[in-house]
């Protein structure tokens, strides 16, 4: 029945259409991952008193993030890596795709307001 595919269907194309902005989003969590490491005295000078970090300490929080990262980017592809192991390799070109299609879709947005005629008349 096409009822109960619905609403797997609205969201599925249309919510994530309008509000994926993955490569938006994921500069602004690198900017403010960052700064929240500043404020924290993790990027202070050592003879600063509020030098409070060993030196592996941003290292780590910055590995952990980035692993968080590559398991957000990931998860959806693990039923297809299981049955194809040998597609591991398209996984940089699978994210590198998502944040080419998220630019296309704010070009789209800023543009949006242009309008071309149909082919038979010319574009301004």
């Amino acid at each position: 029945m096409p009822f109960r595919n619905y609403p797997w269907s609205l969201y599925a194309v249309f919510q994530t259409t309008i509000t994926q902005w993955a490569f938006l989003i994921d500069v602004l969590l690198l900017v403010t991952f960052h700064l929240a490491l500043v404020e924290a005295g993790f990027y202070a000078e050592e003879d600063s008193k509020y030098a409070k970090a060993e030196q592996w300490q941003p290292s780590l929080f910055w590995a952990l993030f980035g692993a968080h990262w590559v398991f957000a980017k990931t998860i959806k592809l693990v039923p297809h890596l299981l049955r194809n192991p040998g597609d591991v390799r398209f996984i940089l070109a699978s994210i590198a795709f998502g944040y080419f299609h998220n630019l296309i879709k704010l070009y789209g947005c800023i543009t949006v307001t242009e309008v071309c005629l149909p082919s038979y008349i010319a574009c301004a």
